[in-house]
């Protein structure tokens, strides 16, 4: 398998969707202030989403009510955290696109 040498490589920044040259493999941001300004705002977003997929989770198999509370209000989370990044022209799809053509998952991650 032919690989493309780094030097040739361009990637898209998910934070502000400029073209790249990426300074080594693993790189995926243009900038370090885009990288931080990512994770920050995905950490943000993430304190509250937890909650409500937990509650959905655990509600399958107790009590549909909740389940059904915490799953129409993930999806208006999204909709709107989609909407933000859309009108700021980032690309959040682009990080999991990488990660899951890398053959990157979830579970292999140390915790």
């Amino acid at each position: 398998m032919k690989t493309t040498p780094l030097s040739e490589q361009r990637r898209t920044c998910p934070e502000c969707a400029s073209e790249f040259t990426p300074t080594n493999g693993r790189q995926e941001f243009c900038t370090g202030e885009h990288r931080e300004a990512h994770y920050a705002r995905q950490a943000n977003r993430g304190k509250i989403l937890v909650d409500l997929a937990q509650a959905y989770r655990l509600g399958k198999r107790q009590s549909g009510e909740v389940s059904t509370f915490a799953f129409r209000e993930m999806c208006s989370l999204l909709d709107t955290y989609n909407a933000e990044d859309r009108d700021a022209g980032r690309l959040p799809a682009a990080v999991a696109e990488r990660r899951m053509n890398a053959g990157w998952r979830a579970c292999d991650v140390g915790r």
